[in-house]
């Protein structure tokens, strides 16, 4: 029996998609041309745990970035690429173009050629955000160590279904990267990631609190277990080796606090389960050809248990 063509069928519904290439670790592809492989992300993953529909929606009209993800992924762009990518991607407006509105602002949008543009101030405080950043050294010494900015391609075992993943910090062995923490004494390091010949990942997160109570609710609220679950998925098929995963969190606003923080294997174990049945969902609208906006069943719903504790 033939394999279904996931990859044709992706394309059918996402505009300029071109299909994927054989399943590998990838470097040095523009981010544009990663966005155009026709395989599943993380983002439509959770587009279709919405609903088959709002990913077809999701396709046709792109998604358009908030002032707080234009400057994390600025931030991103800058600490993780560098000073040239930066310049590359990005242009800084003058001091008297003071909100993201208006003729001025329109214009200069306009002669930008594709860079997106940051307000004088915006720009202070990414460069505020790198700084920190720079100046950690368990932060500075996973970036030096890594692949920045991997794109991985792979089959989902289960389902066929052709998947990516952007990394932003990808080690093929944790144990060249343990010896350089043992002799800059970065104990913390070599106390978390004691596997030795294991591949990881850490993913640079803005975030308006690194506190870690805080950050893990940030984790489950905006699911990045999910994204833990999708990216070592990928890595384990293509590698063999189940991957450690972590984040390199800074704060939005001064005083720009980083942490290094890994995250948990039963969490990134809860991200695969919650996945599998969304992947399953996907790959029977694909051969289908049906994307539903509503399970078109009757279920009962509840409070949440906490309602049932309130003092009347």
């Amino acid at each position: 029996m033939t394999p279904f063509d996931y990859s044709d069928r992706i394309a059918d519904h996402k505009p300029g998609a071109v299909p994927p290439p054989a399943p590998n670790v990838y470097h040095g592809i523009p981010f544009a041309d990663y966005l155009a492989w026709a395989a599943i992300s993380n983002t439509d993953l959770k587009a279709f745990a919405t609903s088959p529909a709002q990913w077809i929606h999701s396709l046709l009209h792109p998604w358009v970035p908030s002032k707080k993800a234009i400057l994390g992924s600025a931030t991103d762009c800058g600490w993780i690429e560098g000073p040239e990518a930066f310049e590359r991607d990005y242009q800084i407006l003058p001091e008297s173009i003071r909100a993201r509105r208006g003729k001025a602002f329109d214009a200069f949008v306009a002669a930008a050629e594709g860079r997106t543009c940051l307000l004088a101030h915006e720009a202070d405080n990414v460069r505020n955000r790198i700084a920190a950043l720079e100046a950690h050294p368990l932060a500075r010494l996973i970036r030096d160590s890594a692949d920045c900015q991997a794109s991985i391609v792979w089959h989902d075992q289960e389902t066929g279904l052709p998947c990516k993943a952007r990394l932003d910090l990808y080690v093929q062995d944790l144990g060249p990267v343990l010896a350089n923490a043992l002799n800059e004494s970065l104990d913390p390091m070599t106390e978390i990631y004691a596997v030795a010949n294991h591949p990881a990942v850490w993913d640079l997160k803005c975030s308006g609190s690194v506190n870690p109570d805080q950050f893990a609710r940030v984790c489950d609220a905006l699911r990045y277990h999910w994204q833990a679950g999708h990216y070592s998925e990928g890595i384990e098929t293509l590698t063999g080796r189940f991957p450690r995963w972590g984040f390199v969190t800074c704060r939005d606003e001064p005083e720009h606090s980083v942490e290094v923080y890994s995250l948990s294997d039963r969490a990134v174990d809860l991200g695969r389960t919650e996945i599998r049945a969304v992947k399953r969902t996907a790959a029977a609208c694909l051969e289908s050809g049906n994307f539903p906006s509503s399970a078109g069943t009757v279920s009962e719903i509840d409070l949440p248990g906490w309602a049932y504790k309130r003092e009347i």
